[in-house]
């Protein structure tokens, strides 16, 4: 990971100023986006240097020096606890590492060194935006499948009942139990009453507004993020992890997620630029700046 130093900024921003003059692209990267999405500037940066070096174009040296900077840290000797039910706040500067903790926390990068360990049973929920959306699914159907293992569970327990019809009295005893714990676990769930509770997320979220009976394709892209924050909500992991969850959500939408949140049993993990909405919901802040997490 790359540190965004004010040298490198200036570095990238003469580098795109190089490819602008080149031809190589129509204007430069903004500076907002090269503050949210560093890496991801940097990466592109680099992809496109190696582009013009194929091409056999006379490159500038500054379009060079971003590959000696490659030593500099996100995050050093990072140790984070997430304890039962805390409501955790990451804030830190744009570029300082926050969106690389969660990718790494939920396995889509691995660190340098040291381990993520998570709780024996924990689940983990977390807001994939680059998820795939199937055409010909309605948004209540996408939203159905937050109790994906619900439904399985219950086509289980229905076999069982099946079974019972020719078993020996050790196999019905047997029976009878394993449908008693899967009963208990559905009743636990709130699985009789599924379909209520999506009514209650989507309202409060604004999907009511764009139909349930919608389908996904005809959706736009905030619409879309709403769909998987809401479908994430309902799958109730024992640990959350949110990255800006109020991006696309009105004034309202806001606040029902506020007090979703407020009242949420299980842990989470929070990042997000809306300070007050922050400030509302979480009980434990992490920071981090200059490659050091600090609680």
């Amino acid at each position: 990971g790359v540190t965004p130093t004010a040298e490198l900024k200036a570095l990238v921003s003469q580098y795109n100023a190089m490819l602008v003059n080149s031809g190589t692209i129509e204007e430069a990267a903004k500076q907002a986006y090269i503050d949210a999405h560093y890496e991801e500037a940097l990466a592109e940066m680099e992809a496109r240097h190696e582009a013009l070096l194929a091409s056999g174009q006379d490159v500038p040296e500054v379009a060079c020096r971003h590959h000696d900077v490659h030593w500099l840290a996100i995050l050093d000797n990072a140790s984070f606890r997430m304890k039962k039910g805390e409501h955790i706040g990451l804030v830190g500067a744009n570029g300082e590492g926050k969106s690389t903790f969660l990718n790494i926390i939920t396995g889509v990068r691995q660190p340098d060194e040291g381990t993520v360990t998570w709780a024996k049973r924990a689940t983990v929920g977390y807001l994939d935006q680059h998820a795939v959306l199937k055409e010909g699914m309605t948004i209540r159907d996408v939203l159905r499948t937050a109790f994906s293992r619900m439904y399985e569970m219950e086509a289980d327990m229905l076999e069982m009942y099946n079974k019972m019809a020719d078993c020996t009295d050790e196999e019905m005893t047997q029976l009878m139990e394993d449908v008693g714990e899967i009963q208990d676990i559905l009743d636990h769930g709130g699985f009789y009453t599924i379909d209520s509770r999506i009514e209650e997320f989507a309202n409060g979220l604004g999907l009511g507004e764009i139909g349930l009976d919608r389908d996904v394709s005809q959706l736009s892209g905030g619409q879309r993020t709403k769909v998987l924050l809401t479908k994430l909500l309902l799958e109730n992991p024992t640990i959350l992890i949110l990255d800006e969850p109020t991006n696309y959500l009105d004034e309202n939408h806001i606040r029902w997620l506020t007090t979703f949140l407020q009242n949420y049993e299980n842990a989470f993990l929070l990042v997000s630029h809306d300070v007050p909405f922050l400030n509302a919901v979480t009980n434990v802040i992490y920071h981090v700046e200059n490659a050091v997490l600090t609680r």
